[in-house]
C-alpha cells in the first residue's frame, strides 16, 4: 500500500535534505555525474545556500572508465565555487562481469595503461586500505571525517529494482527515516536518498521543473 503525502517530490525532498542538515555535521553529496546525482547535487547545493553550510563536498569516485562527457561535466562541477569537489582517482578493484578470464577490473593501476590521464588536481593515492569500490566510501568516510557526524547523500531511481524499492520504504536506518541505509553506525556515518523513486515521475510531468534542477548549478 503506498501512502501520499500533502506535498510534491520536490517540496519532500528539499524538506528532507533540510532534516539531515539539522541532524549532521556535514552532508556530501556521492555524485558519479548521471542524471539522477545531478538532481541530488542541485538540490542539496540549493539547501546548502539556503542555510549557508557551503561550500557542499562532493565526492566523485572515478573508475577510469567514464564517458569523456562525463568528465567534462565533472570538471565544470568542479569550478562552481560554492562546491568543494573531492576526485578520487585511486587505485580500486571493480566486478569483471564481461569477462570469463579476468575476474576483476583493475582501475587506475600502477604500472599498467590508462585510459586516460589523471587530473591534476585528483586525489591519487589510496591511503583507505580497501580497493574495492562499494567499501570504499565507508572508508573514506572514516579516514576523511571520522569525527564528525556525516550524512552521504545519493541518487537512486527505485524502479530499477523491486529489491531497491523495499530497502527504501520498508526498514528504519536512522530514527524514523527508511531512505537510507548505515555505513557505520558507531560514528554516525549513513548514506540517504532523498529523492527515491517519484522524483522522477513528477518532474517527467513538469519538464521546465526538470530542466531546471538538472541545470540549476
Amino acid at each position: 500500500m503506498k501512502f501520499f503525502l500533502d506535498q510534491t517530490v520536490h517540496e519532500a525532498a528539499l524538506d528532507r535534505i533540510r532534516y539531515l542538515y539539522s541532524q549532521f555535521d556535514d552532508v556530501i553529496v556521492s555524485f558519479s555525474g548521471g542524471k539522477d546525482s545531478t538532481v541530488t547535487l542541485n538540490l542539496t547545493l540549493q539547501v546548502a545556500r539556503e542555510l549557508n553550510r557551503l561550500p557542499l563536498k562532493v565526492v566523485f569516485l572515478d573508475q577510469e572508465a567514464e564517458w569523456q562527457s562525463v568528465v567534462d561535466y565533472v570538471r565544470s562541477v568542479g569550478t562552481n565555487p560554492d562546491i568543494d569537489l573531492w576526485w578520487f582517482q585511486i587505485p580500486l578493484r571493480l566486478f569483471n562481469s564481461a569477462s570469463s578470464d579476468t575476474d576483476w577490473l583493475n582501475c587506475w593501476a600502477e604500472g599498467e595503461e590508462w585510459i586516460r590521464p589523471q587530473e591534476p588536481n585528483s586525489i591519487k593515492v589510496n591511503r583507505y586500505n580497501c580497493d574495492r569500490f562499494k567499501e570504499l566510501f565507508k572508508r573514506i568516510s572514516l579516514v576523511e571525517w571520522g569525527d564528525k557526524r556525516v550524512a552521504w547523500v545519493a541518487g537512486v531511481r527505485c524502479e530499477e529494482s523491486p529489491a531497491r524499492a523495499m530497502a527504501l520504504t520498508t526498514a528504519v536506518t536512522y530514527k524514523h527515516i527508511t531512505w537510507g541505509q548505515i555505513l557505520d553506525k558507531s560514528k554516525s556515518h549513513y548514506t540517504f536518498y532523498p529523492l527515491r523513486l517519484e522524483l522522477h515521475r513528477h518532474l517527467e510531468s513538469h519538464p521546465r521543473k526538470r530542466l531546471g534542477i538538472l541545470q540549476n548549478l
